[in-house]
């Protein structure tokens, strides 16, 4: 029950960022009746992919809760963390979906190579294994994976009852707003010739 407990959460934490990544890269082609009106605001495209993802994600969340509830016998109180967990991880999917929504407008088969990115984030984040069995040595090259910080401290708060690492929470809440400047910026340079190419 334990390991299927922990399994889950890692699942849930990969599968918003999939939705989010595979939705992206035809955000403008999906939509291109809006995309060619001048005053529609196509900031709004990318912040509904990751919305719509989070509200999917609170579904399972509140599944994955009810499961820990069950096995520890208790509700924890470090569950408060939960949102300054996510809240990280929505900069970098709210970055992410500027990104390749951007690039998607212009390089059709985008999704195809997304699609195999997020298969390969599946299996090189600590989803079917802990961080911990992984010889030090190579740790910090699963901790290069943006997943594997989120995945540990969501752990750590949903189930271990343990709180988060506010330092890493610190970091990684300055270089998602560092990412989603830089995309939010490119968004707006490139968006200009978007309807020429849809």
């Amino acid at each position: 029950a334990n390991f299927a407990v922990i399994l889950f959460c890692g699942l849930i934490v990969h599968s918003f960022l999939a939705e989010v990544v595979n939705l992206s890269p035809q955000l403008m082609q999906g939509n291109a009746n809006y995309v060619k009106k001048t005053v529609f605001p196509l900031e709004i495209l990318p912040v509904k992919v990751v919305l719509v993802s989070l509200f999917n994600h609170i579904v399972s969340l509140l599944i994955l809760l009810i499961f820990i509830s069950f096995s520890l016998g208790e509700i924890l109180l470090t569950w408060i963390y939960y949102p300054l967990v996510m809240g990280a991880m929505v900069l970098l999917l709210l970055a992410l979906s500027f990104l390749i929504s951007a690039l998607g407008a212009y390089l059709k088969d985008l999704s195809y190579i997304s699609g195999l990115a997020t298969t390969l984030l599946l299996f090189l984040s600590p989803i079917f294994y802990p961080l911990s069995a992984i010889p030090e040595i190579y740790q910090p090259f699963i901790l290069l994976n943006p997943l594997t910080f989120i995945i540990e401290q969501l752990r750590s708060v949903l189930i271990y009852g343990v709180a988060p690492d506010f330092l890493g929470l610190a970091i990684y809440y300055t270089a998602g707003l560092v990412v989603l400047y830089l995309s939010v910026a490119l968004f707006n340079r490139v968006r200009v010739g978007f309807s020429d190419v849809l």
